[in-house]
């Protein structure tokens, strides 16, 4: 697989404009209710959501049996940040029962 393909450019960009639709909807939601919103203090939010989407879509088809990764996959995950797919990588991750 490599960067240049054009179904992981595909994919990125449609993830990619799903979190920029999340980070919108925050902001608008915060004007709504009067919350001052700075994007400054949100960079390690953003950056860390930008990561792990990208590094998901990257490897799309290693994940196939745990996410799979349509078009509209990719603009749920970016919508849903890396909470998602993180929360999705724990429920599939071996149980230890001894803990």
């Amino acid at each position: 697989m490599e960067i240049l393909d054009p179904d992981f450019i595909g994919k990125s960009v449609l993830a990619l404009l799903g979190i920029l639709i999340s980070y919108m909807e925050q902001l608008s939601n915060g004007k709504k209710t009067g919350i001052k919103y700075l994007f400054k203090n949100e960079y390690p939010s953003i950056l860390l959501t930008v990561i792990v989407t990208l590094i998901a879509v990257y490897l799309r088809d290693d994940i196939k049996e745990i996410f799979v990764i349509t078009n509209i996959g990719a603009v749920t995950l970016g919508y849903t940040g890396s909470s998602f797919f993180l929360s999705v990588l724990k429920s599939k991750s071996p149980k230890n029962e001894n803990i």
